[in-house]
């Protein structure tokens, strides 16, 4: 029986907008927590590149070929992005093109020690647990007990941020 790996639904981001999201189906979350070399790349953002980024001529021009990306975080500060555009930032272009001129190799001895620290559980410094926290169980009362709601869901979405934070 074929399922599909992904479901897609709307969600209200705002009240003028609204979010359109693709989810994983428990299957596939079940085959990626049992699988760490999946789930260690899954919720990458960037990558290391296997090709040399776009020299750096610009505040949003360099880097990733095709992910846009500002020089500097600012957070959505316009003041910091137009003290950016009016700066002589060429010596700082000039830097990260020699960076980006040194090719991404992985420290071999470095990854073995991380790897077995992994795979005995992780949960040392800068090095997260491989299991995530438990989510709190629904209490009995929770149709009937607007504080017990209220109550769990705090609960839940502290788990929540400290499972974001593995």
């Amino acid at each position: 029986q074929r399922i599909p790996a992904f479901v897609h639904y709307i969600k209200q981001a705002t009240k003028t907008q609204k979010q359109g999201i693709i989810k994983c189906v428990p299957e596939v979350n079940r085959l990626v927590d049992h699988n760490s070399i999946i789930r260690e790349t899954f919720h990458a953002r960037m990558l290391p590149m296997v090709v040399k980024p776009r020299p750096w001529t610009g505040i949003m021009d360099g880097g990733y070929l095709s992910y846009p990306m500002l020089l500097m975080r600012t957070r959505g500060s316009q003041r910091q992005k137009s003290l950016l555009e009016k700066a002589d930032l060429s010596r700082i272009y000039n830097a990260l093109n020699l960076l980006g001129e040194v090719p991404w190799v992985i420290n071999k001895t470095m990854y073995d020690i991380v790897i077995k620290a992994w795979n005995e559980g992780g949960g040392l410094p800068y090095l997260p647990t491989i299991k995530q926290h438990e989510y709190p169980e629904i209490p009995e009362n929770f149709q009937n007990d607007k504080n017990a709601r209220k109550e769990w869901r705090k609960e839940r979405f502290k788990v929540r941020q400290k499972n974001m934070e593995l």
